[in-house]
C-alpha cells in the first residue's frame, strides 16, 4: 500500500521501506506495500482480521493437530494454548481435566499438545572467559586469575541445578484430552 523508502538525515538510502497506510517497516518495498492488503488464510482460505498475521491461529492449532502422532496416553507435562493459569502448561492430564472441569467453558478440546523436557544447561567455563575478555587484547584469557576456582564454582554451581528442567510444547505429539462423564 505504497510503500516509502526510509532515508538517513543526511539523505541517503537507510534500505529499509515503510507501508504507506500504517508506518510498519519492512527490508523490502514488496513486503511494506503488501503491509495492510488482506491475507487469505492458506488452510480455510478465508480472510485473515489481523493484518500483521497470514492465517488464523486456529487454523494453524488445527493443522498441527492434524499432523500430529496421536498418542493413546501421556504421563507428563502438557500444554494447552490459552487455558489454564500457567500461560497453557498443566503437570499432567489429570492436572489439566481437573481445569477445565472447573471452567465454565461452552466448548472442551479435544487434544493436547504433550512437552518436551529441556534440562538445565548451566554456564560454561569456556563461554564465559569468552565472553569476558570479547573486547580485551589478543590471548587476555592467559592473563585471567583465579581459574580454577571459577572453574570449580562453576561445576558445582552446574551440578546444584542439575535437577532444573523447562518444558516446551511438542507440536508433533498430542494426547486425546477425556470428555467429562
Amino acid at each position: 500500500m505504497n510503500a516509502k523508502e526510509l532515508f538517513f538525515a543526511d539523505h541517503k538510502p537507510a534500505g529499509v521501506f515503510s507501508c504507506g497506510k500504517c508506518g510498519v517497516i519492512a527490508r523490502d518495498p514488496i513486503t511494506a506495500d503488501e503491509c495492510c492488503k488482506p491475507h487469505i488464510c492458506p488452510y480455510c482460505h478465508k480472510e485473515v482480521e489481523d493484518k500483521h498475521r497470514t492465517a488464523h491461529e486456529s487454523c494453524i492449532y488445527n493443522a498441527r493437530i492434524e499432523k500430529a502422532e496421536k498418542l493413546k496416553s501421556w504421563d507428563g507435562w502438557i500444554f494447552l494454548d490459552g487455558h489454564g493459569y500457567k500461560e497453557g502448561y498443566f503437570e499432567d492430564l489429570q492436572d489439566l481435566i481437573d481445569w477445565l472441569d472447573d471452567e465454565e467453558t461452552d466448548t472442551r478440546p479435544e487434544w493436547a499438545f504433550v512437552c518436551k523436557t529441556v534440562p538445565f544447561k548451566g554456564p560454561d567455563i569456556g563461554n564465559i572467559i569468552e565472553q569476558c575478555c570479547d573486547d580485551m587484547y589478543e590471548d587476555a584469557e592467559d592473563s585471567l586469575s583465579g581459574l580454577d576456582e571459577l572453574e570449580s564454582a562453576i561445576k558445582e554451581f552446574n551440578e546444584a541445578n542439575r535437577e532444573m528442567v523447562s518444558y516446551y510444547p511438542d507440536y508433533k505429539r498430542v494426547v486425546r484430552i477425556p470428555s467429562p462423564i
